[in-house]
């Protein structure tokens, strides 16, 4: 069966709703995605002899580590029909230097992949960020996260170690990344976390006039990827990745495997913030020199993400 690479990359930023514009695309008749949402090979290819630092340990699984696993996400007879196919790792944003060196490697024209990229106010991001690795350490570590004040603190020297996985405001500098994919690729449409919340028909149309694609009707209903924490010891079982809540998310279509991971959270789960003053005030300082950068870059006022 022949292979078809990916045209088309949501790139990221995680945690900025990749997870709902992947659920939504994924319904769209002329656009292929696997059910294996965020593959990250083609970021990740780079770092493999430090994976176990870039990626947190347990999330391993969730990955695709090999030339072969990847190609195989798209060696699929529904390709043929399709005009676009895609791939929404949030890594190639996050590592944009990386990604490019593979899509030099695979493709004649790089240039050509239609790039989507959707942002979210940083501080929000990196909390968000935060909370989800607080929530997956806790679980499998049966102890207190570290605050986000002290992961801060420790986030240079925690880079400097390849500890990327566990470094929550470095992949939230937006300046330099979305530059560098304005000036290595033709076609670009940044969207705004924002706007996909509060309009998604509108997020929706100018995807698909960017893509020149026909409108269909698209199910929005879902709010998805919030970070939920397990109310209880006994319900800790259920959010940790065995064999065959692996297994199952790799074999189900993405639509089911969403919906029961829902059901779990609505039963099982529980929301946590925690987030103080202090902290929300520390997070202004270290991105308001890149948000001022990115708006004059974007001709887009985004100041307010500091008021």
């Amino acid at each position: 069966m022949k292979c078809k690479l990916p045209n088309l990359f949501i790139v990221g930023a995680g945690k900025c709703g990749t997870t709902s514009l992947y659920y939504y695309l994924k319904q769209h008749s002329k656009i292929y995605l696997p059910d294996f949402k965020e593959p990250q090979y083609l970021s990740f290819k780079h770092f493999l002899n430090d994976i176990e630092k870039v990626v947190y340990p347990h999330k391993l699984n969730e990955f695709v580590l090999s030339e072969n696993e990847y190609f195989s996400l798209y060696r699929n007879d529904d390709i043929e029909n399709k005009k676009y196919i895609g791939d929404a790792s949030t890594a190639a944003f996050v590592f944009y230097e990386e990604f490019y060196k593979s899509v030099q490697q695979y493709y004649e024209k790089p240039q050509t992949n239609k790039i989507i990229i959707i942002l979210r106010n940083p501080i929000e991001a990196t909390i968000s960020h935060y909370l989800m690795y607080k929530r997956i350490f806790e679980i499998y570590n049966g102890a207190k996260y570290r605050s986000l004040e002290e992961a801060i603190k420790i986030e240079k020297k925690m880079f400097q170690n390849k500890y990327y996985a566990i470094c929550h405001t470095f992949r939230y500098k937006f300046f330099d990344r979305i530059k560098f994919f304005k000036n290595h690729f033709d076609d670009v449409l940044i969207l705004f976390h924002e706007d996909l919340k509060y309009n998604k028909d509108k997020v929706l149309t100018d995807i698909f006039t960017f893509l020149d694609i026909e409108k269909e009707n698209i199910n929005t209903s879902e709010n998805l990827n919030e970070t939920i924490f397990p109310k209880n010891s006994f319900a800790k079982i259920f959010y940790k990745d065995s064999k065959f809540k692996i297994l199952t998310k790799k074999i189900l279509p993405s639509s089911l495997y969403i919906s029961l991971k829902k059901t779990r959270d609505n039963f099982l789960g529980t929301k946590q913030k925690n987030i103080s003053e202090k902290e929300i005030l520390i997070l202004q300082n270290i991105f308001k020199e890149d948000i001022i950068k990115t708006s004059e870059l974007l001709k887009k006022d985004l100041t307010k993400w500091i008021k």
